[in-house]
């Protein structure tokens, strides 16, 4: 990643091309993601995020709208995370283990237009779901869609789409949410720029990811340290992040 200064970073700037498309060059038919015994490209991953791009622009998600993922470690989390970067949208994570009143709060507390969910959520999300105002499209993965959209099968039936939004390098990118000690988790607001500059100036000198490397983390992708270090840091080396859907113990 030479190409790019972390002092000095362009000012159109989109995660979703820096962290996965720049590497295909290089890395196309190489591993980018491994869970139990399915391994996905860097090639295939960016065709699904094209695909998710495609059927997020479908369903009207324009840019920095914000959208919620409520999804376990799974090739979708990625495709879900990299397809609203590439359309310019803004992403939050949560685990999918939520209460009710938990569930509710963070569908409307940033105001997410869009969820993407495990299925195991769908009970609680169909029981708050006339207090969520903002709330519009539920995309469910991992089992029956019970009535809302099947992420994988409008993957699957949408033509890819190549467009980057023109997303600026100080636009908003991501919300990490706090650990909520205080109460309900804050959304820390986190501009492209911050993810890139991490990577550059962390994530790649320090610990030393390399083309090849397979990573695995305890920490689930939905909590903000996880989010680089198996899944961001690696696919910017050219190596591959391992994952499992299962709760560590």
């Amino acid at each position: 990643m030479s190409s790019l200064d972390p002092r000095n970073l362009p000012e159109a700037l989109n995660l979703a091309e820096v962290f996965l498309y720049r590497q295909l060059a290089e890395h196309a038919d190489r591993p980018a993601l491994r869970c139990e015994d399915r391994v996905v490209t860097y090639r295939q991953l960016a065709d699904r995020v094209d695909r998710g791009a495609a059927v997020l622009r479908g369903l009207g998600l324009e840019q920095e709208q914000r959208i919620l993922l409520m999804l376990p470690d799974v090739p979708q989390f990625a495709e879900a995370w990299f397809a609203v970067q590439k359309v310019g949208g803004v992403v939050a994570a949560v685990n999918p283990e939520q209460k009710r009143e938990e569930v509710e709060y963070y569908l409307n507390y940033m105001r997410a237009k869009v969820l993407v969910a495990h299925a195991s959520v769908l009970p609680l999300v169909r029981e708050i779901r006339h207090a969520c105002p903002f709330l519009r499209h539920v995309l469910v993965v991992g089992g029956d869609a019970g009535g809302e959209l099947a992420w994988d099968a409008e993957l699957d039936r949408a033509a890819p789409d190549p467009k980057f939004a023109p997303t600026h390098r100080d636009d908003p990118a991501v919300w990490l949410y706090t650990s909520g000690s205080t109460g309900f988790p804050k959304g820390a607001v986190h501009k492209q720029r911050d993810f890139v500059f991490n990577a550059l100036t962390f994530g790649l000198p320090i610990l030393g990811y390399r083309p090849g490397d397979i990573c695995l983390s305890v920490p689930r992708l939905a909590f903000g340290y996880a989010l680089g270090t198996n899944l961001l840091f690696p696919l910017l080396a050219g190596g591959s992040a391992a994952l499992f859907p299962e709760k560590p113990t």
